[in-house]
């Protein structure tokens, strides 16, 4: 008997399993949320995102235009389609400044930083956005994201997410436009299904470190700083990138 393997090609299921090997399973412990978690830890809470004509994403035709997307890092993003039911969890305000190599973000709005932000933001190509960011928790999928309502049209949206807290919102898009550009900005309805809440007890371990973030922080990590830099080209979240977007400051 020989002791090599054998080349012939494995048969394979439609999504890619052998055919030779059972469902083993996976550990007793193992579910979504707890992978989500711990898989999370110490790093990055994925963003979602509307993705508008003039994102770098949609151009290199990793999601089409006007899709919902799970940013997990500039080259991983999953498609969530042109709506997504969420349960926002919680917000907080947060203004970023996006720099070569890092993202600045402030969340105490009486911060003088926060204020030069929301300042700058104003000025062609200073890559600043401020906002209402909601923890929302994606119950098809499993997962924490943050939304951030971060551009001139977006943030009027924002308050129609208030007031849906722990109940179900659902994320749509539409085009608007002046006489000039047209672009696409998200909306928030409430969602008319029942949605399945999370693992409480994870669920209150993601909020408790989104609700009490340092005051400052800087993050190096390239692939979100890429990201965020995708954001503020996807829709107008700033003056600058209001210009490059489609909306003209107003």
């Amino acid at each position: 008997m020989s002791d090599q393997l054998t080349t012939t090609p494995a048969q394979q299921t439609t999504n890619g399993a052998l055919t030779e090997l059972p469902d083993f399973g996976v550990g007793k412990y193992v579910t979504d949320e707890a992978f989500d978690a711990i898989s999370m830890a110490g790093s990055f809470l994925p963003r979602l995102q509307l993705f508008g004509g003039n994102s770098d994403a949609v151009k290199e035709q990793k999601i089409p235009i006007a899709h919902f997307g799970l940013v997990r890092s500039k080259d991983q993003i999953e498609d969530l389609g042109t709506g997504v039911d969420v349960i926002p969890l919680s917000l907080r305000f947060a203004a970023m400044r996006l720099e070569e190599g890092n993202v600045v973000s402030v969340y105490n709005p009486d911060n003088p930083e926060f204020k030069q932000i929301m300042a700058d933001s104003e000025e062609p190509n200073s890559r600043c956005m401020y906002g209402p960011q909601f923890l929302v928790y994606i119950p098809h999928i499993k997962t924490f994201a943050t939304f951030l309502f971060g551009s001139k049209t977006s943030r009027r949206e924002g308050r129609n997410m208030k007031p849906l807290l722990r109940r179900g919102a659902t994320l749509r898009s539409k085009l608007v436009s002046n006489k000039l550009y047209k672009w696409h900005t998200p909306i928030v309805i409430q969602c008319s299904t029942p949605l399945e809440p999370p693992n409480i007890e994870y669920a209150t371990e993601i909020v408790e470190k989104f609700n009490n973030p340092e005051e400052t922080s800087v993050e190096f990590d390239p692939d979100k700083m890429s990201s965020e830099q995708g954001a503020a080209a996807a829709e107008p979240a700033t003056a600058g990138a209001t210009a490059a977007a489609g909306e003209r400051p107003r």
